[in-house]
């Protein structure tokens, strides 16, 4: 049975950027980004901003972590 992911904890930091991977909602930015983390360490950003909200794909720890260099 496959892994479904579930916010665990969460943190609020200022808006960055447009989310990769999410569709853009423009209306979302310039407010806050909701970090959220799962148990098995995997995060999914939300950028948002009132009622408007852009969101991220679940990403997992290997997908978050930079690749190795040569």
């Amino acid at each position: 049975m496959a892994h479904q992911h579930k916010e665990k904890t969460y943190r609020i930091v200022g808006y960055q950027h447009s989310i990769p991977g999410a569709v853009e909602n423009r209306r979302a930015h310039g407010g806050v980004c909701i970090i959220s983390t799962c148990s098995c360490g995997a995060e999914r950003k939300t950028n948002s901003n009132g009622n408007a909200e852009e969101r991220g794909p679940w990403l997992t720890t290997e997908e978050l972590s930079p690749a190795p260099r040569s």
